[in-house]
């Protein structure tokens, strides 16, 4: 499963979680551990590494689920139970995985940009529906969704200047 998943991406982005920290929680103990969830990250970072993928972590204590991803208002208020709530400041609908993904993904590709400097753009993001699924099913306001046939990863582009 995760030999799968690093090859068919190039880039990954994920949170950095506190397993163990998580594994207290007796609410949440028994899913975590039946997931294996601390056996896949750590799958994940070394295929990564071997394969030569990049695997990139959001900080541990980033408030992927708390921020809402259509204004950046943070909700303090948020309990683990709530899994849709209602931003106070804009008054969007929000789910707490989806917008938890997409906090996670912006977040990577503003660490990605931070450590590729100004040699490279994020040209393209590839949001799937499934592991399986290769076709492209939102756009990230970033720049059209998919590849091109220049750049088939769809993921960078080195900046380059050409005279006329």
């Amino acid at each position: 499963m995760t030999t799968d998943f690093v090859m068919r991406h190039d880039i990954i982005f994920r949170e950095d979680t506190n397993v163990a920290g998580m594994m207290r929680n007796h609410k949440i103990a028994r899913a975590l551990q039946d997931a294996c969830i601390g056996e896949i990250n750590r799958e994940i970072d070394y295929k990564c590494a071997f394969y030569g993928k990049k695997c990139i972590k959001t900080g541990r204590w980033f408030a992927s689920s708390k921020i809402c991803n259509y204004c950046g208002h943070k909700n303090d208020d948020l309990k683990l139970s709530d899994r849709v709530w209602v931003c106070p400041h804009c008054g969007k609908v929000v789910i707490r995985d989806y917008n938890a993904s997409r906090n996670i993904l912006e977040e990577g590709i503003r660490i990605l940009r931070e450590e590729l400097g100004d040699d490279y753009i994020v040209t393209h993001i590839c949001v799937l529906k499934t592991q399986i699924d290769d076709k492209c099913s939102q756009s990230t306001g970033l720049g059209e969704v998919g590849s091109s046939s220049s750049n088939p990863a769809g993921i960078l582009q080195r900046k380059t200047v050409e005279k006329l």
